[in-house]
């Protein structure tokens, strides 16, 4: 079994991820974000909650699209680079 890997890289108006396993990519998402869902925040660590929900969405999703495991999604742990 090969390891499944989130690459995320978070922008001033999009999310965009991709979904690994080994070198092979699976599947690659850009998740915008309007105007108006962006203004409720004074800064990108304050939209970290919203930027995983959306992550989390897509991620299950695929779920049923490439017949993982449920656990396989469970166990992504998304951490803030600007957490202690």
């Amino acid at each position: 079994m090969g390891y499944k890997i989130l690459a995320i890289n978070p922008g001033s108006t999009s999310t965009k991820i991709a979904v690994y396993e080994d070198e092979n990519m699976l599947f690659s998402k850009s998740i915008n974000h309007s105007a108006n869902e962006l203004e409720k925040y004074n800064t990108i660590t304050d939209q970290f909650e919203m930027r995983k929900e959306s992550i989390l969405n897509i991620l299950q999703e695929r779920v049923r699209f490439y017949s993982w495991k449920r656990r396989d999604t469970s166990a992504c742990k998304i951490r803030s680079l600007f957490s202690e």
